[in-house]
């Protein structure tokens, strides 16, 4: 058996769980020792024939790398890092790499929705359910696992169709097409339990076996999926025991994570663990590359955090409101949880969720937006920290008295956060005229555009301000064309960073004796490449997000753990930062 760590154990029975599953799924032999029901799998910290994994979710390339990544992590079981789209030699890469070093691929994802209504959308998940079972036939892994689907728009969402006799019948035909169409010999295919799907109990999985009655169906168990009532909440280890005495013998793949039960109503399940121990979180896209998790440990002992840890939790970029709800009021009411720095939703975020903050700082009701939650007596509180950041990070590398002695102009591609902070930093009266001597800003999209250019407009109406809608990188091309000599370029659009690209062409003309500032640091920073390839020939000054970055973190670990950031602390953390930069 294969057992994935996707967040957490599985509380409140916890490893001791994880021992029952790897018992009841690996029945005791003749000699009285625990034998696997369902292949041969590793032992792991004194338990019998059970391989404990997760995710690579760090930067690799190839299977060698993505082996080292994953024996760093002490996983002896990774999902598929590839789909069926990778051709022969790949494949056979990583089936190699992971028969060499006794690594278990524990599944292959095919996820879609094979009994939509839609027709097409129906086909098509059919279609790739199968590339996808042949895919883990060559690699060898343990499953090829899907959710059944959904009657409604939403692929894994609930609808009142998806518990009914007509559904049951399509699942079993859907499941048995796919099967049937490769005929899978060394993998099996597997389906994710649902909350309001079937399989949603081991009753309905094993009603399911039994109809579709091919040998090649094999179980996924992922426990915290069927929990939804209080009911089986609090009953979690006895449903867990039943399931494994009724199911074991079937079951290749787990998942295991954690479940909260909040004290509102009407009933609110959560995958969030509780803190074990201090925790800040960092709420982002894709937080397991950022350097923050290597350098926070380093920074801790610096600023005297104890034993205080990071975690990260990675939301999709223009999420379903509720998603940031529900991170926030765990964070509010998780004892532990100390709080987060926030990127790329700062907006969002701040949309969703601003009225279960207690209390939010003038720079966040300002601007709209939220980069960091913290704690204090008085209940939790919202604060708006990049207009402080962002000035540190200029202060850095804009000359004293730039604008004053060359009248350039500032240019920022990007209308979130960054952008509203960069321009309110750069617009304070405190500066008097030494302020650029016009504002271009760019934007994709049009609501966001108007929100900062209300900002703009309200903290300096007497500053020339233009603002732009250009949804394509050529549009931004054109506008650039149209800025003076000496002026700041800024890149505040996220791409580079979580998403590939640039936001202008490789034909864009810079202006000479600028300043270009990409605010990523990390990513394929096509943007900062663009202008480096004209850096003599335009004489520009290039800067990338690595020291905002640092000042960014530094000051919302402040606020989260209220600690002060002197100058000799933050050299300290600036060195140990770029010793492991490099």
């Amino acid at each position: 058996m294969t057992l994935a760590i996707e967040q957490a154990i599985y509380k409140p029975d916890g490893w001791a769980i994880i021992a029952r599953i790897a018992r009841a799924a690996c029945g005791p032999d003749r000699r009285g020792q625990h034998r696997p029901n369902t292949g041969a799998c590793s032992i792991w910290k004194g338990m019998s024939h059970m391989r404990l994994g997760g995710y690579v979710k760090r930067d690799y390339n190839g299977a060698d790398e993505w082996i080292a990544a994953a024996q760093e992590l002490g996983y002896r079981a990774v999902p598929c890092p590839i789909d069926h789209r990778a051709d022969e030699a790949v494949i056979r890469a990583f089936a190699d790499a992971a028969r060499a070093h006794d690594i278990a691929i524990s599944e292959v994802g095919a996820w879609g929705n094979p009994i939509s209504q839609d027709e097409h959308t129906r086909k098509q998940a059919i279609l790739f359910a199968q590339k996808q079972l042949e895919l883990a036939e060559k690699i060898e892994a343990r499953v090829c696992v899907n959710i059944t689907g959904s009657r409604g728009e939403q692929w894994d969402g609930p609808h009142p169709d998806n518990l009914t006799d007509d559904t049951f019948a399509l699942i079993v035909d859907s499941v048995r097409e796919i099967i049937d169409a490769v005929k899978p010999r060394r993998t099996f295919y597997a389906l994710e339990m649902m909350p309001w799907a079937y399989p949603d109990s081991a009753d309905s999985y094993l009603k399911l076996i039994e109809a579709i009655d091919r040998p090649q169906l094999a179980v996924h168990f992922d426990p915290v999926n069927i929990i939804n009532s209080p009911e089986k909440f609090y009953r979690n280890g006895e449903i867990i025991r039943d399931f494994i005495r009724r199911l074991g013998g079937k079951i290749r793949n787990c998942h295991a994570k954690d479940i909260i039960l909040h004290g509102k109503l009407t009933v609110h399940l959560n995958q969030l663990m509780s803190a074990q121990q201090p925790t800040m979180y960092f709420i982002g896209v894709t937080t397991g590359q950022s350097s923050i998790m290597k350098l926070f440990p380093l920074w801790a002992p610096v600023l005297g955090l104890g034993d205080a840890v990071i975690k990260g939790i990675d939301i999709e970029i223009h999420a379903d409101p509720d998603k940031y709800r529900q991170v926030v009021e765990f964070i509010k009411h998780d004892k532990l949880s100390l709080g987060a720095l926030v990127t790329t939703h700062k907006i969002d975020l701040y949309h969703a969720a601003r009225d279960l903050f207690d209390r939010l700082d003038p720079y966040a009701e300002l601007f709209g937006e939220l980069s960091c939650i913290s704690k204090r007596e008085d209940g939790l509180v919202g604060h708006a920290k990049d207009p402080i950041t962002s000035g540190l990070a200029m202060e850095a590398f804009i000359p004293q008295d730039w604008w004053r002695n060359h009248k350039g102009e500032l240019f920022i591609m990007g209308a979130g956060g960054s952008a509203i902070a960069i321009c309110s930093y750069l617009l304070q009266e405190r500066h008097g005229d030494n302020i650029p001597s016009r504002i271009v800003v760019t934007n994709r999209s049009e609501p966001r555009l108007r929100e900062i250019e209300r900002i703009v407009r309200t903290l300096r109406p007497d500053v020339r301000a233009e603002f732009h809608l250009t949804p394509e990188a050529g549009d931004n091309d054109r506008v650039l064309q149209g800025i003076a000599p000496h002026s700041l370029i800024v890149n505040a659009t996220g791409l580079g960073k979580d998403r590939p690209g640039s936001p202008l062409t490789d034909d864009a003309v810079f202006p000479e004796n600028s300043l270009v500032w990409e605010l990523n640091y990390r990513g394929d920073l096509k943007f900062m490449k663009q202008a480096q390839a004209v850096q003599q020939q335009r004489k520009l000054y290039i800067e990338d997000g690595w020291v905002y970055f640092l000042h960014g973190w530094t000051q919302v670990i402040a606020e989260v753990f209220d600690v002060e950031i002197t100058p000799e602390r933050f050299e300290q953390i600036e060195k140990l930062s770029n010793s492991i930069r490099g």
